[in-house]
């Protein structure tokens, strides 16, 4: 009877175990789509991550434009970089509604994008290059503009979804700058003189 007694209570205990071991597997194709965020919270919690971007940029953009050396202009640039990945990775921990998933996953690349369009004015200055260094900041428009357009693009993408992200004007603009509301960044770009 014992031996009756354990292989009963082997028994049941295999079936809790597979019972468990299922109900985990299953628990886990969920887990996705139950930490989706909804529409609203989506949309507040990617405005307030791009919102805290746009305040950001502007001052660091505005010590960007006025170095004293090549190693001041060099640490402003590697500070708006840093800014971008702040909120690349801010973004990164968002867990979007499922349809906007893949708009969500542009959103994050265009801001990694306008991060790397940085990287050749770091490199010039590292190379003590002038010429790279003139190049390099003459392509930053460029850069600048390919952001603007593509990050409409996800807005309006996501808006057709019902999702509106809104950004907060520039007070720039009204001074006949030609600035992106979001970023705050001059379309402008020259070689500081220091």
């Amino acid at each position: 009877m014992n031996r009756a007694l354990s292989s009963a209570g082997l028994a049941a205990l295999l079936a809790v175990a597979a019972a468990l071991l299922l109900a985990a597997c299953g628990g886990s194709d969920d887990s996705t789509s139950s930490d989706a965020l909804t529409d609203d919270e989506y949309a507040a919690q990617v405005q307030e991550i791009t919102a805290s971007f746009a305040g950001g940029f502007d001052e660091l953009s505005a010590e960007a434009a006025n170095p004293t050396s090549p190693e001041d202009f060099r640490q402003a640039v590697v500070a708006i970089q840093d800014k971008i990945t702040e909120t690349v990775d801010a973004l990164e921990a968002v867990t979007p509604p499922e349809d906007v998933a893949a708009d969500h996953e542009e959103l994050i690349q265009v801001f990694a994008d306008y991060r790397d369009g940085y990287d050749p004015i770091v490199e010039a200055i590292d190379a003590d290059d002038q010429q790279a260094l003139a190049d390099a900041a003459a392509e930053i428009p460029q850069v600048v503009e390919d952001f603007q357009v593509t990050y409409t693009e996800i807005k309006d993408s996501m808006a057709d979804a019902g999702i509106v992200i809104e950004t907060t004007a520039d007070s720039s603009a009204d001074a006949g700058a030609s600035t992106d509301s979001t970023t705050g960044d001059s379309t402008e770009s020259a070689v500081p003189a220091y």
